[in-house]
C-alpha cells in the first residue's frame, strides 16, 4: 500500500511485472526513484504523483497542498522562476519580483500618488490614491501638473474647488462683505474659510436697545420709545421720563394744556393750570423755531403772529424746529442720506458710505454719520455718487480703471476677468495676449492666470517652459522647445568620465576633439570648427577611437539635432 494525492495507493506485486520493487526503498530518502516509475516514500515504493509532498524527479516541487500563488502549484510548478511572470500588467501597485529562493512573487514599492504611468486604457497618466494608473488632469484625486490640490469632487468651500485650486490661501478670500457677523479666517491648514464671532452690541442703559448696524459698520443704539415723542417710558427706571408711551401726546418735555383734565407734562401737580404758552408754527409741523415769543392763553387762540400754533415749547434740540420754513424738517422727521439737509434738525447730516473715497458707492443702502452738514468729508458720499463699486475697500478697484490681467480681481467692476490667453491650452500663458472670461475666474479653458509661467510659443503645445521631451524637427523656425531662450540640443559623449578639463563634453556639447582626449575603453568625438552647427544643420563631425595609448580619429558628415 502507498499514500498517493488522494490517499493510499496500491503497490503492485513487483512480481507481476509493475516495474515496482517494494524492497527497493529500505534505508533510502524520500523522493528517491525507485522501481520503473516511482518514488519512495516512508520508505515503501509508491507511484510518482502530483501532490504527494514528496518533489519527484519529474517534477519542480510539491508542497503537497493545491493553494495558489504559494510557490508551488497544484501542478507541482514553480509560481515563479524569473521577474516577467510576476508583473500584473498594473502600473501604480509596483514592481512585482520573483523570490529565487520561495519562487514566490514579491511585491515591490507602489509609486508615490502623481508618479507618471501608462497602461493600455491610459496613455499619458498619473498614479492615483487606490494604486490605479488614472488620466492626468483636475477632478482625479492626485495632485499632479499644476494643481495646487485634487480632491476628486466639485463641492464648493471644502478646501479645494473645481479647478483645483485651494478654497482659500489667506483671510481675504474668505470675506464675505458682511460687517456684522464677524470676520471670517483662512485656516492654512485645511484651506477652508472659518466664520468669524457676530458683533456684540451693548446698550447705554436700559432705556435704548442696541444692534449692529451693517450699513455703517458700527454698534448703534435707539431709545425704546413706542409713541414716537422722544421720551422712554417711565417703568424703565430713571431714564425714562415718558408715563404714558402709548400716547404721543403726554411727556415730560410736553406743556400742560389749559383746562383739557389731561396730564400733558406727566406731573400731577400742573394739571390746574390758569393759562397754556401757545408758540408760532409757521410750516405746521408741530415744533417752534428756537427764539419765538409765545402767545400766553387759557384757550387755544386762532393764531401765533401769522402763523399757526403749537403748545411744544422749543426748550431744546429735542423739540426745536432748525427750518420752521420746512415741514419736512422738524426734530421727529426721519434723515435722508446724502442730500446734505438736516431734517432731524440734530445738527448733522446721514452721508452715504464710500469707504475707500474713490467716488463711488458700493450700493444704495450703506451710510455713515456725519460730524457736519457736509458729505464731502472722508468716507463720506453723496446721493449724486454712482452705486457701482463692486469693492469699497480699495480705491483702486472702481468702474473705469484699467483691468489687470490675470489676477481674478475685478479691477473694472464689470463682472468679468481679463485673463492671459493659454491658446494652445498647455497651461503656460503668453506673454501679452489677453481673453476675456465670462467670470472671474481665470481656470476655464484658454485661459491663465498670470502667476503661470510665460510661453515662448502659445500656438504650439509643444514649446513651454520645463519641456522634456525631444523633438526632431524645428517649428516656426524655433528649437526652444522649453522656452529658456536657447535651442535645445541633443549632442552626446559616450563612454567613460573625460579627463579634467573636458567640461565641454561633461555638458554633452563637445565643440572639437581635442577637448575630449581619448581614454581607455572610451568614444569621444565632437565639431569641428569653434562654433557648433545650427539645428537641423549638416557639418563635419570627428571622432577619436580607441584606447589612451593609441587612438586614431575619423571624421563624417552628421546632421545637428535638437531637442
Amino acid at each position: 500500500m502507498g499514500v498517493g494525492c488522494d490517499g493510499p495507493v496500491e503497490v503492485p506485486d513487483p512480481d507481476a511485472g509493475s516495474g515496482m520493487d517494494a524492497g527497493a526503498c529500505a534505508g533510502r530518502a524520500d523522493g528517491d526513484a525507485c522501481g520503473t516509475d516511482g518514488v519512495c516514500m516512508g520508505g515503501a515504493c509508491v507511484a510518482a504523483l502530483c501532490g504527494n509532498g514528496v518533489t519527484d524527479p519529474s517534477e519542480n516541487c510539491d508542497d503537497g497542498n493545491d493553494a495558489a500563488f504559494d510557490g508551488c502549484e497544484s501542478d507541482c510548478t514553480f509560481t515563479c522562476s524569473d521577474d516577467s511572470e510576476c508583473q500584473d500588467g498594473e502600473a501604480c501597485n509596483g514592481l512585482e519580483t520573483c523570490n529565487p529562493d520561495s519562487h514566490f512573487c514579491e511585491r515591490g514599492a507602489a509609486p508615490e500618488p502623481g508618479s507618471a504611468c501608462s497602461t493600455v486604457a491610459v496613455s499619458d497618466g498619473v498614479c492615483g490614491l487606490a494604486e490605479a494608473c488614472v488620466a492626468a488632469g483636475c477632478g482625479n484625486g492626485v495632485v499632479d501638473g499644476p494643481e495646487a490640490c485634487d480632491d476628486g469632487n466639485d463641492v464648493p468651500g471644502d478646501g479645494c474647488e473645481d479647478d483645483c485650486s485651494f478654497s482659500c490661501t489667506d483671510d481675504s478670500h474668505c470675506g464675505d462683505g458682511v460687517y456684522c457677523n464677524g470676520v471670517e479666517t483662512c485656516d492654512l491648514l485645511t484651506h477652508t474659510c472659518q466664520t468669524g464671532e457676530a458683533v456684540v452690541c451693548d446698550a447705554s442703559d436700559a432705556c435704548h436697545t442696541a444692534s449692529c448696524i451693517e450699513e455703517e459698520q458700527r454698534c448703534g443704539e435707539s431709545l425704546i420709545d413706542a409713541d414716537g415723542d422722544g421720551e422712554a417710558p417711565s417703568h424703565l427706571g430713571g431714564c425714562g421720563t415718558d408715563c404714558d408711551d402709548e400716547d404721543g401726546a403726554r411727556a415730560a418735555a410736553h406743556q400742560e394744556i389749559c383746562s383739557n383734565l389731561i396730564d400733558d407734562d406727566c406731573d400731577p401737580a400742573t394739571m390746574d393750570a390758569s393759562t397754556t404758552l401757545y408758540y408760532p408754527d409757521c410750516d405746521g409741523d408741530g415744533f417752534a423755531a428756537a427764539g419765538t415769543t409765545p402767545t400766553s392763553s387759557c384757550m387755544p387762540p386762532a393764531s401765533c403772529g401769522d402763523c399757526p400754533c403749537t403748545t411744544r415749547a422749543p426748550t431744546s434740540a429735542l423739540n426745536t424746529d432748525c427750518n420752521d420754513g420746512d415741514g419736512d424738517v422738524q426734530p421727529m422727521a426721519t434723515e435722508r442720506a446724502g442730500d446734505e439737509i438736516d431734517q432731524n434738525c440734530d445738527g448733522r447730516e446721514l452721508c452715504f458710505l464710500d469707504d475707500d473715497n474713490d467716488g463711488y458707492r458700493p450700493n444704495a443702502m450703506a451710510t455713515i454719520e456725519s460730524a457736519n452738514l457736509s458729505c464731502g468729508d472722508t468716507r463720506e458720499a453723496r446721493a449724486s455718487e454712482p452705486t457701482t463699486d463692486c469693492n469699497d475697500g480699495a480705491a483702486s478697484i472702481r468702474p473705469g480703471v484699467s483691468e489687470l490681467p490675470g489676477d481674478e480681481v475685478d479691477q473694472n467692476c464689470d463682472g468679468r476677468e481679463t485673463c492671459y490667453a493659454d491658446a494652445d491650452r498647455d497651461g503656460y500663458r503668453a506673454s501679452t495676449a489677453t481673453v476675456t472670461s465670462t467670470d472671474l475666474s481665470c481656470s476655464a479653458a484658454g485661459e491663465a492666470r498670470s502667476s503661470v509661467a510665460i510661453d515662448c510659443n502659445d500656438n504650439d503645445e509643444r514649446f513651454r517652459p520645463n519641456q522634456t521631451a525631444w523633438f526632431d524637427a524645428a517649428v516656426g523656425g524655433s528649437w526652444d522647445y522649453n522656452c529658456n531662450g536657447d535651442a535645445d540640443r541633443e549632442v552626446t559623449c559616450t563612454g567613460v568620465s573625460p579627463t579634467a578639463g573636458c567640461s565641454r563634453c561633461l555638458l554633452s556639447i563637445c565643440r572639437d576633439p581635442s577637448d575630449c582626449p581619448c581614454r581607455t575603453g572610451g568614444l569621444y568625438g565632437g565639431w569641428t570648427g569653434t562654433s557648433l552647427p545650427a539645428c537641423g544643420a549638416s557639418a563635419t563631425y570627428s571622432e577619436c577611437v580607441g584606447d589612451f595609448a593609441s587612438c586614431s580619429r575619423r571624421s563624417s558628415t552628421r546632421r545637428q539635432r535638437c531637442r
